[in-house]
């Protein structure tokens, strides 16, 4: 058999075709499938995150007025644990730190019309596990704000 004729069967041969097709394609659909997942996981802590703020704003809106800034490390800990004192599970793993959950109005007079409002922020740096090894950064920062009109007790 001479060598043109094999480099010609090579050349016409079929066989591995969808082989090396997925060679190319695998890295892109490995890369859509941890991209998406990891996207997904870091979206449900931030629907968590920002749960746990507009519980612990309720909370707050609704003690008296001189009670606001007193209760702020039980409003803290309902933003992340979930309960009014620390005995519960953190709502988040990465969100650890309660000083991240900062009061940005405070309620001093609560005669005024209209109403004064308290309003809570959280800052949280959350960890990515996938997408490092792309050369992105290892974590995001998220913020949640929620407001709420005091209608104290």
């Amino acid at each position: 058999m001479s060598e043109s004729n094999l480099l010609t069967r090579l050349w016409r041969c079929r066989r591995g075709n969808a082989l090396v097709e997925f060679v190319f394609v695998a890295p892109m659909l490995l890369l859509v499938l941890f991209g998406s997942s990891e996207f997904g996981r870091l979206f449900i802590q931030y629907h968590k995150i920002d749960k746990g703020i507009r519980a612990a704003t309720r909370y707050l809106s609704r003690v008296p007025c001189e009670g606001v800034t007193a209760r702020l490390d039980t409003a803290r800990n309902i933003a992340l644990r979930g309960t009014v004192d620390s005995s519960g599970s953190l709502v988040v793993p990465a969100w650890d730190d309660p000083t991240t959950v900062t009061l940005l109005t405070s309620v001093t007079n609560c005669a005024t019309a209209p109403p004064p409002t308290v309003q809570l922020r959280a800052t949280v740096t959350l960890p990515f596990r996938y997408l490092p090894f792309l050369g992105l950064g290892n974590t995001l920062t998220v913020q949640a704000e929620h407001e709420e009109r005091h209608v104290g007790l």
